[in-house]
């Protein structure tokens, strides 16, 4: 098994003592001022001889903090980066598996591997909730050799691996990498080097025996870039500019001279001048420089780290240093695209690609907030109010999976589900409701696109005693406060400021404290569903039962039922309240009234935060008023989602003043009224009736057209005005059963169908 293979390392590599000692600040500071942090990459070595008739091979690996590994100087996967997936090490380390069969021959043959801090070795300076120290790298890797007449070889890392000083002199998530290239010759990776200089690897400690193979989605350079212009700032100095921001790994091919050097800083903004405005990177560096050696041609591109950036900046020490290319490598976990969306609103278009952009650009093994700054952490909160519009547009079916995992493991000793995973939790002990429903929320979004009972059983156990922490501290149905609510709202009553992880008063409409009740509300909703699926009838029944008086107690304080407003009203806790089915029927009428008088006092502008940017669209859909819907989310100007494509913009900013990070997921969930409304494809394999359409047809859209993949087939609906009539055409797979509602005919259920609908 892998989890018996040994570690390796290149020099004295212990776990840090955060794997054994409990953590105190006394401690860290000590730790801090001794630890010998290793930032350079470490180079491995093993020569090995096949016998000839190879059947089969495989490679399991994993390396700590990122490896990169090549089998006779060619990678097993040429376009990925940053393996393995991200994870709490001491928690859940991941391996990796490669069929290397056509990569060995018989003879003499050689294994190299290269290794990166990553996420393992962070500076001290880093250290706490942004990065934590697990200790210095390390690799285990596993070669198996199958011949053709049944015999095997197995070659693993041990003592007899040879090792060395890589290139990279430095390397660091959040600042960048350093490389000098007169430290390793180019062709260390090829057999016949002579490597008897190098020394022996030692054997390392294994961060944990919960050493699994990895599901994720690998993370890959998935498009390359080339500058759409550049200008110069200087003779030596220039700025490209690669068209879109996003994550991407800077590639410059160079020739210059001995000791020459070449550096690369990024920015997703510029200043009016044409200088970098760096103002979103906040205390990340992000500068990467490379040392040349004489005549040779270089290709600088860091191999450990990423950057977020739209524009970079290359600095040349000498003006006689040719810059031969310029590239930017787009790079995300390499998720199959399963949506299409395009309309005859090229704004409209540009808005769409701007969300999938982002949520690309945000997903690294797990979702992260952003790609650029000294974060790039996986709130949940962020990621669960996208998650199902990740799904009409990805298959995220392992990264979830895989996510999920995290999400158990790092939940705190008192149960509960925290709201940052994977995370170390030395350095986080608190959980907050309105994050971490994301638990329910992405097992929910994974049942209902992919049918998966067999995940829903793994984690109900979990997922129960998490809602006993809540259960264990209700008072009167209520709990205790959130921290983020409807996170960068700018819906505020006249003269109440903004909060920052904390509730606000009574009257406040990001935050107020009765809102981590309405989140109890969702998880106990969405737990009893899951429940139901498993046959956990009675548990259905009682989280049902807590989820009534919740409601109730919610309804008693905060319902006003003469003018229908919920709490200080606005267009978040009016949507949201309804949406979860908090208001009684008897005033859900007049509560959505109040939603819509909000709405039109902002003259359709959505002032409302994150949480409200998912599900307004929904509430309006599910009243009736597709054309509202409409109108927010193509009105101009500030704030709403159009405003979003100010100013040249390719992704998604923090908030909706265009302030903060320029790369941000959390505003994306909108996006799935392309494919549920405007194309009225709706997808919920929980139902006896997996698929729905029925289509909405804006008065001043032309045609509009989306697909959607699923096992049985493409789903797709494609409109177009014609003559004053619509021509609606639909495609379901003849396997896929499906209801078709269209205005004036009466609804139809299908086994398969192709057929264009006159309307």
């Amino acid at each position: 098994m892998f989890k018996d293979v040994c570690w390796i390392a290149q020099n004295e590599a212990k776990l840090s003592p955060w794997k054994y000692e409990e953590y105190t600040e006394e401690k860290d500071k000590a730790l801090r001022e001794t630890a010998k942090v290793e930032n350079g990459s470490a180079m491995f070595r093993k020569d090995f001889v096949l016998k000839s008739d190879i059947e089969s091979a495989e490679l399991k690996i994993s390396g700590l903090g990122f490896y990169e590994v090549w089998l006779n100087n060619k990678k097993p996967d040429e376009m990925r980066v940053f393996a393995p997936v991200l994870s709490d090490y001491y928690n859940l380390t991941r391996y990796d598996v490669y069929d290397v069969t056509d990569l060995l021959i018989s003879g003499k043959n050689v294994i190299c591997a290269e290794l990166g801090a990553g996420w393992f070795a962070p500076l001290p300076k880093w250290w706490g909730w942004q990065q934590f120290w697990y200790g210095n790298p390390r690799m285990a890797a596993q070669l198996s050799v199958t011949y053709k007449d049944g015999t095997t070889d197995v070659f693993e890392t041990d003592e007899t691996w040879c090792c060395h000083d890589g290139c990279i002199t430095f390397s660091e998530m959040f600042d960048g990498e350093e490389s000098d290239f007169r430290l390793v010759p180019s062709n260390w990776r090829e057999k016949g080097f002579d490597y008897s200089a190098w020394k022996n690897a030692i054997i390392a400690e294994p961060p944990t025996d919960n050493i699994v193979e990895s599901y994720a989605p690998p993370i890959r350079i998935c498009k390359v870039l080339e500058p759409v212009k550049s200008w110069k700032l200087s003779e030596n100095q220039t700025i490209y500019d690669f068209g879109e921001n996003g994550a991407a790994i800077p590639r410059i091919k160079v020739k210059g001279h001995d000791g020459d050097m070449v550096q690369f800083n990024h920015a997703e903004h510029i200043n009016e001048d044409g200088t970098l405005d760096t103002k979103s990177l906040l205390a990340a560096l992000s500068c990467d420089n490379f040392i040349l050696t004489e005549g040779e041609e270089h290709l600088c591109q860091p191999r450990f780290i990423w950057h977020g950036y739209r524009y970079m900046m290359v600095t040349l020490s000498s003006p006689d240093i040719e810059v031969i290319s310029a590239e930017s490598c787009v790079i995300h976990s390499d998720v199959k695209t399963t949506g299409t969306f395009s309309c005859s609103n090229e704004k409209v278009n540009l808005l769409h690609e701007m969300y999938v952009r982002t949520m690309l650009a945000c997903l690294m093994g797990v979702p992260i907030d952003c790609p650029q700054r000294n974060e790039r952490k996986a709130w949940l909160g962020d990621a669960q109010i996208v998650a199902q519009a990740m799904t009409y547009n990805f298959d995220m079916h392992n990264l979830y999976h895989s996510l999920l995992e995290d999400v158990r493991l790092s939940r705190l000793p008192y149960k509960a589900i925290n709201y940052i995973a994977p995370i170390h939790l030395q350095f986080n002990k608190r959980t907050t409701i309105d994050y971490n429903v994301a638990y329910q929320s992405f097992m929910t979004a994974v049942d209902e696109r992919y049918s998966d009972v067999d995940l829903l059983r793994y984690h109900y156990q979990t997922l129960k005693e998490h809602l006993e922490y809540y259960e264990n501290q209700r008072q009167d149905g209520f709990v205790d406060p959130c921290w983020f609510g409807d996170w960068f709202s700018e819906d505020m009553p006249e003269g109440m400021k903004k909060v920052d992880f904390r509730p606000g008063p009574e009257g406040h409409r990001q935050n107020p404290p009765f809102l981590g009740t309405m989140f109890y509300c969702q998880q106990l909703r969405l737990s009893a569903d899951i429940a139901d699926r498993l046959g956990e009838t009675e548990d259905a029944a009682y989280y049902r039962k807590l989820w009534e008086v919740s409601r109730d107690a919610l309804n008693k304080r905060c319902l006003d039922r003469e003018t229908g407003r919920f709490g200080s009203g606005g267009q978040f806790l009016q949507a949201f309240a309804l949406y979860e089915n908090i208001v009684p029927e008897d005033c859900r009428d007049l509560v959505f009234k109040e939603l819509l008088n909000a709405l039109e006092e902002k003259e359709y502008h959505l002032w409302c935060g994150i949480v409200g940017h998912r599900v307004i669209f929904d509430v309006l859909c599910s009243f009736g008023r597709e054309d509202i819907a409409w109108k927010v989310i193509t009105t101009d100007g500030y704030p709403g989602p159009m405003y979003m494509l100010s100013g040249d913009r390719t992704t998604l900013m923090e908030s909706l003043r265009l302030t903060g990070s320029g790369c941000h997921n959390m505003f994306a969930g909108p996006d799935t009224l392309f494919y549920k409304t405007i194309c009225g494809i709706n997808i919920n394999r929980r139902n006896d009736i997996p698929v729905v359409i029925a289509p909405y047809f804006p008065e001043d859209l032309e045609w509009a057209k989306a697909t959607q993949d699923l096992k049985e087939g493409t789903v797709s609906v494609s409109w177009e005005r014609k003559d004053g009539k619509v021509l609606c055409q639909v495609i379901i797979p003849e396997a896929l059963k499906a209801e078709i509602k269209l205005p004036g005919r009466e609804a139809e259920v299908v086994n398969g169908i192709n057929k264009t609908f006159v309307i």
